[in-house]
């Protein structure tokens, strides 16, 4: 239920942004991606191409973080803030 939740306030902020910034003449294609899936993130680009024509300014703001000790940490965490932060940047 909580993922539920997360996913809707963030939506929800998506398109709220998205009606802020185009109501000062900007055009968004905002684009909700699982940064770990390179299929995603290459819709993305191609969906970005064909709307601009180019990409001049990227923002990723994806991340993850466990803020446990290291023993703390599982290697379930672990492998996913590593795909997240850093092979998920590496995609684009």
């Amino acid at each position: 239920m909580l993922e539920s939740f997360v996913l809707t306030f963030f939506v929800y902020k998506v398109v709220c942004v998205l009606q802020t910034v185009e109501a000062s003449g900007v055009k968004c294609l905002p684009c909700v991606v699982d940064i770990r899936d390179e299929e995603q993130v290459k819709q993305a680009v191609d969906s970005t191409l064909r709307t601009f024509g180019g990409i001049d300014a990227l923002v990723n703001n994806a991340s993850a973080i466990q803020l446990t000790n290291t023993v703390d940490t599982s290697m379930k965490r672990y492998d996913l803030m590593m795909s997240i932060n850093t092979r998920g940047t590496y995609l684009w």
